[in-house]
Formats: structure tokens, C-alpha cells, sequence
């Protein structure tokens, strides 16, 4: 909540959007890159449980890497910042 709290003069920011994101290491050359999928994946979403297992098995330099992604979309929609955060621990 503190996100979209500030005193600048034009109203502050927007209200932001938080949500969990996964990040797949793609190689080199790779002949093609395909959304996830399996039993931890729901209409291409990661489910809480894996994402809390990635989060807290992820090495640094191999496999899967969880952020936290906030986001705040601006001018009508025509920008939108995106901040990620490193999570290490959930």
C-alpha cells in the first residue's frame, strides 16, 4: 500500500498492480520458447505452491528465478513501469 502513496503535485501514481513472476532461463540458439505447463500450471499461471518451491530452492545462474513484479501503467496505457524484485525466501 505504501506503493501508490506520494505528495507529487500531479496526484501521485496510479495504484499498482503486485503479482508473482517466474523466469525461465531460455538457451542459446533455442529453436523455440513455449509457455509452462504440467500439473503446477493452471491456464499458464504457476501455482502458489510451486512458485513458494521455486522460491526458495532457486540457485543463482541455473533454473528457474522468482521475482516480484510490480507494476504501474500510466498515460492511459501508453507506459507502463515495471519494477522486479528479487525474492529469495518465501
Amino acid at each position: 500500500r505504501m506503493l501508490e502513496r506520494g505528495p507529487l503535485h500531479t496526484g501521485g501514481f496510479p495504484k499498482p498492480t503486485v503479482r508473482h513472476w517466474i523466469v525461465t532461463p531460455i538457451g542459446e540458439n533455442a529453436d523455440g520458447v513455449s509457455r509452462p505447463d504440467g500439473t503446477d500450471v493452471e491456464a499458464y499461471r504457476i501455482k502458489p505452491h510451486a512458485i513458494q518451491e521455486i522460491c526458495n530452492n532457486q540457485q543463482f545462474g541455473a533454473g528457474d528465478r522468482h521475482y516480484l513484479g510490480v507494476q504501474w501503467t500510466l498515460w492511459d496505457g501508453q507506459l507502463v513501469i515495471t519494477m522486479l524484485i528479487t525474492v529469495t525466501v518465501l
